[in-house]
């Protein structure tokens, strides 16, 4: 009886170790995650000012993409944050968060940056959000057919978008530029910072 007891005792601190806690850290794990994507959507409704019932939609939004890519629910609604904080209202938001998931895909991203990417390439050329597929699309095109990473691309767009769009250019036409100017050894801010100042001087 003795030599069972303890050979149990010892069955019972293996299993603790490797099974409770364990799953003692996925749930705690679990409750964190819950508690973020909440902490992300009450941020929207406060940044974005939509309605309860436009709030009820992004929440099914999020978790549909959470269900649907390879993206979590939080994750989404971190996206969903970042373009309510560009300007995006609740009906705009749920049209770009796609290409937003898109571009991080396709570019390594987290959701959040590639929120904030997207959101900046529309805002800067004023078009609608239901572009942003399009936009995202254009700019992992452009960073695959270049030597470039989508995160140059964002460094070029941050330096260049403004002047580009005051000018009357299209975003394509600004998108290619960065491709070849990075093809040709300069990347990232400097190809942005040279797209800009070239205009500027035509101008």
């Amino acid at each position: 009886v003795s030599s069972l007891a303890s050979t149990m005792r010892k069955v019972g601190g293996t299993l603790t170790a490797a099974v409770s806690a364990p799953l003692i850290g996925v749930a705690a794990a679990g409750i964190s995650a819950a508690a973020g994507f909440e902490q992300s959507m009450n941020t929207i409704a406060v940044v974005s000012g939509a309605t309860e019932s436009a709030m009820t939609n992004l929440n099914a939004k999020a978790l549909q993409l959470g269900r649907d890519t390879s993206f979590s629910a939080g994750e989404a609604a971190q996206g969903m944050l970042e373009l309510s904080k560009a300007g995006l209202d609740a009906s705009q938001t749920m049209d770009a968060i796609g290409g937003v998931l898109d571009l991080a895909a396709a570019g390594g991203l987290s959701v959040a940056q590639a929120a904030e990417v997207s959101a900046n390439a529309l805002n800067a050329f004023k078009l609608p959000a239901s572009e942003a597929t399009r936009v995202a699309n254009l700019l992992a095109a452009a960073a695959n057919s270049s030597s470039m990473e989508v995160s140059d691309m964002a460094l070029a767009f941050q330096a260049s978008s403004a002047v580009f769009a005051s000018n009357g250019q299209q975003i394509d036409d600004l998108s290619t530029a960065i491709a070849l100017l990075a093809n040709n050894g300069i990347k990232g801010s400097d190809a942005g910072t040279s797209l800009k100042t070239m205009l500027m001087r035509l101008a």
